[in-house]
């Protein structure tokens, strides 16, 4: 298991430079952020996959509330908003605020 972590880091780390350039969608911005808090308090790998977890928990039901389709795990679905702010930018609000309220929890 440990040659398995080992591999997809030294492949991250050499990879990263390479895509330094791209845009990073929200999504993966907000896993750096996670990974960079969990990574000050901890080293441990169930540690990060913990917070990882609970992070995109947070994200998918925060942007579950704008889609039509897509059901919160944890919210309550009768919050869900109504379909005329289903948009991308209320999408991404959501999101960003779920993943920085548990993050500074």
């Amino acid at each position: 298991m440990m040659k398995i972590i080992r591999a997809f880091l030294l492949i991250y780390l050499c990879a990263t430079p390479v895509f330094a350039q791209a845009e990073w969608s929200l999504v993966v911005k907000w896993n750096r952020v996670t990974l960079q808090a969990v990574s000050h308090k901890s080293n441990k790998v169930t540690a990060m996959a913990r917070a990882l977890f609970i992070v995109h928990q947070a994200m998918y039901d925060a942007w579950a509330m704008y889609d039509q389709a897509a059901l919160p795990v944890v919210a309550d679905p009768n919050l869900k908003r109504p379909a005329e702010e289903h948009t991308l930018a209320n999408k991404e609000a959501a999101v960003s605020q779920a993943a920085f309220t548990v993050l500074v929890s």
